[in-house]
């Protein structure tokens, strides 16, 4: 007898059970085997060996690798899918691949709606006043209308001139002489009932005018002229003139005439005329003549004349004269004449003439009708235009010389 046949037959008479479960058991339980214990899945018959450590999902199986057996043709029975091994660490990341060739553009989407508009920014502040274009030929008088149909007759006139007067009759024989009469009271007499009747009360008509501190021999007549504290002996007529401060002995007629600040012997008449902080013995005639910080005993006569910052005992006489930072001393007749920053003491006559940084000291005696300006930066210089030319007069006329006495500055000709 074999020794294999030997143990089977001890064995025949015995028998054990090892420890057993589905694959799924086995995995929800996950125990752990004691060293050599084995444990063995029925669905699959493999199995697995503990080590006394490991958890059941941590061991290996056991595949025991039997006999070969005889080869077979054909296509077996598909054995069950065996249990998910466990995922091996990922492995580094490649190499970024070659950039595609780009695709092509896609179609423009439609356009969106328009979104709901913002609301309008203010207003921008005017701008400087164009220089006038020159005046278009006058067209051709159109036909006379059809004659309309005549109104009705109007009211009476009025009584006409008295007739003159007839022939003085001859005078009478004279009378005999009365008695004299008492003696009549002095003019001294009447002095303190004179001066009492002009230190009346103030004039005052229009709301808030003449609202406080308006004192003696004073005029305010519109909507808060010289409503805030006007001073002895000053006129104020229209809305807002001379509504703040004004000073004794001035005068502002229009709206907002010489509407703050206006010191005393001042005259501003025109809308804005002298409106703010216009200097004392300073002068002011036309729209906003004079309007901004005019200085004291200057001139600005004409619409917009003297407009900002015109200096003590500046002139500007014409529309927009003077109109900016006309300096002190300077004069500009004449539409435009010395628009911006006239220079000290320097004189610009005629319309245009020196309308841009004309320099101190200078003068521009413009009959153009055009733009003249001063070389930049150099004083002390005169310039006049136009000056007629010679070069092909008549063969009769007799040139002349012009000569200039630089002591006594005078300009002579020989």
């Amino acid at each position: 007898m074999s020794f294999l046949e030997d143990l089977y037959k001890r064995m025949s008479t015995y028998a054990f059970l090892l420890k057993q479960g589905t694959t799924a058991e086995w995995t929800s339980i996950n125990p752990i085997l004691q060293r050599g214990e084995p444990g063995v899945a029925t669905d699959t018959g493999f199995f697995k060996l503990g080590d006394g450590v490991s958890q059941w999902s941590l061991l290996p199986y056991f595949r025991p690798t039997g006999i070969t057996g005889p080869s077979f043709t054909g296509t077996g029975v598909t054995g069950p899918q065996g249990e998910t091994g466990i995922p091996g660490t990922a492995g580094a990341t490649g190499a970024q691949g070659v950039t595609g060739i780009p695709g092509t553009a896609g179609a423009t989407g439609a356009q969106g709606v328009t979104g709901i508009p913002g609301t309008a920014g203010p207003t921008g502040a005017q701008g400087v006043t164009g220089i006038p274009g020159a005046t278009g030929a006058q067209g051709e008088t159109g036909a006379q209308g059809v004659t309309g149909i005549p109104g009705t007759a109007g009211p009476t006139g009025a009584q006409g001139v008295t007739g003159i007067p007839g022939a003085t009759g001859a005078q009478g024989e004279t009378g005999a002489q009365g008695p004299t009469g008492a003696n009549g009271a002095q003019a001294d007499d009447f002095k303190p009932l004179i001066l009492e009747t002009l230190q009346k009360d103030p004039v005052a008509i229009g709301k808030s005018a003449g609202l406080t501190g308006q004192q003696d021999n004073t005029v305010a007549i519109g909507f808060q002229a010289g409503s805030i504290e006007q001073q002895r002996n000053s006129i104020a007529i229209g809305n807002a003139a001379g509504e703040n401060y004004q000073s004794g002995g001035s005068v502002a007629i229009g709206t907002n005439a010489g509407v703050t600040g206006q010191l005393g012997n001042c005259v501003a008449i025109g809308s804005a005329a002298g409106s703010v902080e216009q200097q004392a013995s300073s002068v002011a005639i036309g729209n906003s003549a004079g309007q901004n910080y005019q200085g004291g005993s200057s001139v600005a006569i004409g619409n917009w004349a003297g407009l900002t910052g015109q200096e003590g005992t500046g002139v500007a006489i014409g529309s927009n004269a003077g109109y900016e930072s006309q300096k002190s001393g300077s004069i500009a007749i004449g539409t435009y004449a010395g628009q911006y920053r006239l220079g000290e003491n320097s004189i610009a006559l005629g319309s245009f003439a020196g309308i841009s940084d004309q320099p101190a000291n200078t003068i521009i005696l413009n009959a153009l009708g055009t733009q003249t300006n001063a070389v930049t930066g150099v004083t002390g210089a005169c310039y006049i235009k136009p000056i007629r030319s010679i070069s092909n007069a008549d063969p009769n006329d007799t040139p002349t010389q012009l000569f200039y006495n630089s002591l006594t500055g005078e300009l002579t000709i020989a």
